[in-house]
């Protein structure tokens, strides 16, 4: 069993902010300073360096960090296997991701339900970087992702090879023939989201080339954060980080909640904003600027690509960041809670919803 101040240090690492570590721990945060000291003096190495306003490991840390996985991981499964019905439950924990799930995943676990009917199975469904961070908190025994990871920070095995094929319609129509890279500029990308191993292999590819993905036209970023979603959050820029860190909160608390970034804005990308709407019952748009008068500019464009892909949904715009404001998770939470009550309700939008201001000191010219 781990020391309690092996926890603490593990939740540093977590949230590499000794206040948010101590939160989460329910202590004070002189008690997570006192558990770190505590364990530098017992390895007599510094695990912490605090440099331009950022908290991160030293290598002393990373090792420790490190091996404190592996035995809380081992733990954790002994503690499952305790508790397994029988040496015959062959209990599966793993997870996958959405590639591998839909394409390489079915027919051996199918063959291996065959062998063992009774045996209990959990797979979660995410893109790499959560995988990893999962394994990391002990709630997996294993993953199969693609793509790219730190390989120094897990034992691996290579499952299989496959091509990387950009795929487009049998009728589309190229802006320009595709004979180099730079062809496919002035098109459409259809990308996963930040953290999918799909994601880190057009990056990698296009960054040897001194591309990147926002060189091209218009993007559309496909994020696992909307299948199943009643509300979705449309976002744009810095605040898609904070949207869907809110979003994955959510949907682990049952929540049926997603986000939709755009991550380009002109031409805007109204088919793909369209087709990653459908089913979705509340739309809340967050823009973080407004002219008096007047919705967001986001916000409009999305009216018109709903109207474009006859998406029937309570449509709701949203401000918010304004004056130097930061968009905060309580903010987000915000949005969500307010475009759920009025979606309830089936409230048309009549006006843009203001956020963290102070309503009475803002004037609406409608």
């Amino acid at each position: 069993m781990l020391d309690f101040r092996m926890d603490t240090f593990l939740a540093v690492c977590q949230y590499m902010n000794y206040t948010r570590a101590a939160e989460a721990l329910n202590i004070t945060q002189p008690a997570v300073s006192q558990h770190i000291r505590w364990l530098e003096e017992q390895y007599e190495a510094p695990l912490f360096t605090y440099a331009n306003k950022r908290l991160s490991l030293t290598r002393e840390g990373e090792l420790l960090r490190s091996m404190a996985l592996t035995v809380k991981h081992d733990e954790q499964m002994l503690r499952r296997r305790l508790h397994d019905p029988g040496p015959g439950a062959h209990r599966l924990v793993f997870g996958v991701t959405p590639t591998v799930g839909m394409s390489l995943i079915p027919e051996p676990l199918a063959r291996y339900h065959r062998l063992y009917p009774d045996a209990p199975i959990s797979i979660r469904v995410s893109n790499t970087e959560s995988l990893c961070a999962a394994l990391d908190q002990g709630e997996l025994d294993f993953a199969i992702v693609e793509g790219y990871f730190c390989k120094s920070d897990y034992d691996s095995l290579l499952y299989r090879r496959e091509l990387y094929l950009a795929v487009c319609g049998a009728e589309y129509q190229f802006e320009r023939e595709p004979k180099v890279l730079s062809d496919l500029l002035g098109e459409t990308l259809v990308v996963r989201e930040p953290g999918s191993g799909n994601r880190e292999i057009i990056r990698r590819a296009l960054s040897r080339e001194n591309r990147s993905v926002e060189d091209f036209r218009s993007v559309i970023q496909v994020c696992d954060h909307v299948e199943g979603a009643d509300t979705v959050v449309l976002c744009m820029g810095s605040m898609s980080g904070t949207v869907k860190h809110v979003v994955k909160e959510m949907r682990a608390a049952g929540r049926k909640v997603g986000i939709c970034r755009v991550v380009a804005f002109r031409p805007f990308p109204a088919k793909e904003v369209a087709e990653a709407l459908k089913g979705v019952k509340n739309i809340a748009v967050i823009d973080r600027v407004s002219a008096m008068g007047s919705f967001g500019p986001l916000y409009e464009e999305v009216l018109a690509a709903m109207n474009y892909g006859g998406i029937k949904a309570n449509a709701y715009s949203f401000v918010a960041g304004l004056g130097g404001r930061g968009i905060w998770e309580q903010t987000v939470e915000n949005v969500i809670d307010k475009a759920e009550a009025l979606g309830a309700k089936q409230e048309p939008c009549e006006a843009p919803i203001w956020i963290d201001l102070k309503e009475e000191e803002v004037v609406y010219n409608a």
